[in-house]
């Protein structure tokens, strides 16, 4: 199972060079076994696992400094698939603004019944304004 994401982010200051990108494996998953892809204006820098939570933090080189106001658009991939099959994906923002578009992708063979969409304030809190699609 694979995860791209492409995202364009804005410096509140002067100097931001990286970005750091967090996965959250599905349980039973094993971090040191998913793989990383720095797929498009960014590399990869240092990567931490941790193993009893499921945790892979990874960041992500941009090439120059950004000033305060500064846009910069990158992609980048997780390869996890170690868990076996996955029942939800959740995006985490960590402060309110802009804009979030989702596109997914199913394999043809294992398609949804339904999808559901929930807010959350924090992973200790409950869900709020779910709802579902069929």
């Amino acid at each position: 199972m694979g995860r791209e994401s492409q995202l364009i982010v804005r410096a509140h200051r002067d100097g931001v060079d990286r970005f750091l990108a967090v996965h959250h494996g599905d349980p039973g998953c094993v971090p040191g076994r998913m793989a990383v892809h720095a797929l498009e204006n960014c590399r990869t820098g240092r990567v931490r696992r941790h193993h009893e939570t499921g945790v892979l933090v990874v960041e992500l080189l941009f090439d120059a400094r950004l000033r305060a106001g500064d846009t910069h658009l990158f992609r980048y991939g997780v390869e996890d698939g170690t868990a076996g099959a996955s029942h939800e994906c959740v995006r985490e923002f960590g402060a309110a603004g802009g804009q979030y578009a989702l596109q997914v992708r199913f394999d043809a063979g294992a398609l949804p019944v339904r999808c559901h969409r929930f807010t959350q304030r924090s992973a200790a809190a409950p869900r709020g304004g779910s709802g579902s699609w069929s």
